[in-house]
């Protein structure tokens, strides 16, 4: 098949790393698989799966071994042994990415608060320093957010989650790095974190509404449901609601009616639920109300519910 400049030009940019896959070239230009090889090798291209294609793009794009190999469902063994076929360098650890990895060396602002109340809720550290929070694709602008605050460099990985309840569009990011992750755990995150989180007890009071904003925008829910009612709950360990529901009751006199529920029997996860037009609104104002950092989705519905809107 003879190939004009246009069709070589199309392949070349096609291919990555000089990896190409021929079925592309079959079905692209209606030939033979024996004439997609001759394309290829004429080319001095070499021929891989479009799978495999996709993984050399990700791990050179910073995508981590593990999750590469649950997107494309292989075992960490065999995108590693791939990337050695085809004379990929493994990366060193936290080596790819620049970022201010002593951000939380100190807990001093509003926005470190914050993002530590975040990484509470939906952050996830590994026993080898990495940092990884995943959230659904509508909640990004708090990952990037994140990323601006920490000045990182990491890419934000969008996938889909595949759960017993259906697959989700999310967005990740992963940080690796060792000191952040000592000063992350001197102020309570540590790894397998759910059912061992207590309330960070160095932390300043004048941040507890920072924090805990940053924990309700990753376990919290709230919301002005269709009979009028005012509802806000908490997901998190006992000892760690028990500890919000005294600071509630401390700094914003909330009457100790909020209630805890167990989830499980089994297990010491607990819902801390708010209930009433002014017990709701008074903790939402303390967290809301002058924030300048928040997700922009519940701050929205923190906006309607101050206007009585019923819109979730």
């Amino acid at each position: 098949m003879p190939l004009t400049a246009e069709q070589i030009d199309e392949i070349k940019a096609k291919s990555f790393l000089n990896h190409i896959d021929k079925l592309w070239i079959k079905e692209k230009y209606n030939v033979s698989v024996r004439t997609s090889d001759r394309i290829i090798k004429r080319l001095g291209l070499t021929h891989a799966k479009e799978r495999t294609i996709n993984v050399l793009k990700g791990y050179i794009s910073g995508e981590p071994t593990r999750n590469l190999a649950q997107n494309y469902n292989m075992s960490a063994q065999n995108v590693r042994q791939l990337l050695r076929v085809r004379g990929i360098e493994r990366r060193k650890i936290g080596s790819m990415y620049r970022a201010n990895f002593n951000y939380f060396s100190g807990i001093n602002t509003g926005e470190k608060a914050y993002f530590l109340g975040f990484v509470y809720a939906d952050g996830c550290l590994t026993k080898k320093g990495t940092l990884t929070i995943t959230l659904a694709k509508k909640d990004k602008d708090i990952i990037l957010k994140f990323k601006e605050a920490m000045e990182a460099e990491h890419p934000i990985r969008e996938h889909i989650a595949r759960t017993r309840v259906g697959d989700f569009e999310v967005v990740s990011l992963d940080i690796t790095s060792p000191e952040l992750a000592k000063d992350l755990m001197r102020f309570g995150v540590v790894p397998k974190k759910t059912h061992k989180i207590t309330f960070p007890e160095n932390l300043d009071r004048k941040f507890y509404s920072d924090f805990i904003r940053g924990y309700v925008d990753g376990d919290g829910t709230f919301c002005l449901a269709k009979n009028n009612q005012y509802a806000m709950d908490i997901e998190g360990t006992q000892d760690f609601l028990e500890s919000i529901r005294k600071i509630l009751q401390s700094e914003l006199a909330v009457p100790a009616s909020a209630k805890l529920y167990a989830q499980n029997k089994s297990n010491n996860i607990r819902r801390l639920q708010l209930r009433g037009k002014n017990q709701v609104k008074t903790v939402l104002n303390w967290l809301y109300e002058d924030s300048k950092i928040h997700s922009d989705r519940k701050y929205t519905k923190y906006l309607n519910i101050c206007k009585g809107s019923k819109r979730n």
